[in-house]
């Protein structure tokens, strides 16, 4: 059902998107209002579950992961079936991201894998139990995702804002301490620096040294909320994108365009998908008819074809998995 806000929830919740370690009297004071308002407010939309969680988005590559993704259309399966293999995938330590979707697949799964060995052994336990189940799947590699704060939460026309949180970066050498502080932010990114230092038995001054710095390396790459965008009134859709007589300025030109849009909160560059992927989130079905004739009226030149996914039911959306 979705819940109606008033434009100063929209704008926390648009402020929080875009740094969910954001003070309290910061946030008070990009909204107008009290801190005592602004955080009854925040626990409110906590408690409706239009807020999820906050987590912060980190550079996975300079943590020597990979980034994998599997398509999986299914056959033969019943309600119960379907029930039974989503529960399964989603147990699974090293599955960050997992929705279901209509269109010509029927599952999207987001992994991370320090080695093709672990995607295999993935692989192997999910054909093992279902592949009769399995009519077709296809496998690629993320080499970039990045994520666009939602300014269609604020009626902005133009986005200026964004965070990776995957790269073919080279792995950095990190510490035990970096890791375990890295775990408690992507299970809530507004803990405290208080409660992050005396959980890791170190001072106060060493956590937000760790921090800054992982912050300045670009490990960490930015604090966000997630939302429950259904209560919200809002869709999400994957759109695909094949490209034909590009040049390194109109590709400029698209990159500058999937920046901006309001609407477009993710883009994914994967080898084995589509040369453009992005994520848009809207109102109905005529919002995303106005945005994908927008990217044709702007870009017919270099648009081959496209393809638009819905996916209706996310199951999991973690940035650190196998911290929680």
């Amino acid at each position: 059902m979705e819940i109606k806000l008033d434009s100063r929830d929209l704008r926390m919740l648009y402020e929080l998107d875009a740094n969910a370690r954001i003070s309290l009297k910061e946030l008070a004071q990009k909204v107008r209002l009290s801190k005592d308002t602004v955080l009854y407010r925040l626990k409110k939309l906590e408690k409706q579950e239009v807020i999820l969680r906050y987590q912060a988005y980190l550079d996975h590559g300079k943590l020597g992961y990979m980034s994998a993704r599997i398509n999986i259309k299914l056959q033969y399966t019943t309600p119960e079936k379907e029930k039974e293999i989503i529960e399964f995938i989603t147990a699974q330590p090293n599955v960050g991201f997992f929705a279901s979707v209509e269109g010509n697949i029927d599952l999207v799964i987001w992994l991370l894998i320090r080695s093709i060995n672990e995607l295999e052994q993935f692989w192997h336990a999910i054909s093992n139990s279902y592949l009769n189940y399995i009519e077709k799947t296809e496998v690629g590699v993320y080499t970039t995702i990045i994520h666009y704060p939602r300014s269609f939460l604020i009626q902005n026309k133009r986005n200026n804002q964004q965070m990776a949180f995957t790269s073919c970066n080279t792995p950095e050498k990190i510490e035990k301490i970096d890791i375990d502080l890295l775990k408690l932010l992507t299970i809530n990114a507004r803990e405290s620096i208080a409660f992050i230092a005396r959980t890791l038995d170190v001072s106060t001054k060493t956590i937000s040294t760790h921090i800054k710095d992982l912050e300045k390396r670009k490990i960490i790459t930015g604090y966000t909320c997630l939302l429950n965008i259904e209560k919200l009134g809002y869709s999400h859709y994957k759109i695909y994108l094949d490209l034909q007589n590009t040049s390194e300025q109109i590709l400029r030109k698209l990159n500058h365009f999937i920046v901006e849009h309001p609407n477009i909160i993710y883009r994914d560059d994967v080898i084995g998908g589509h040369a453009c992927e992005i994520e848009v989130q809207v109102k109905d079905e005529k919002e995303l008819r106005m945005v994908i004739e927008q990217i044709k009226k702007e870009f017919s030149s270099i648009i081959r074809s496209y393809e638009v996914l819905h996916y209706f039911k996310e199951h999991k959306m973690l940035s650190m998995p196998w911290a929680h």
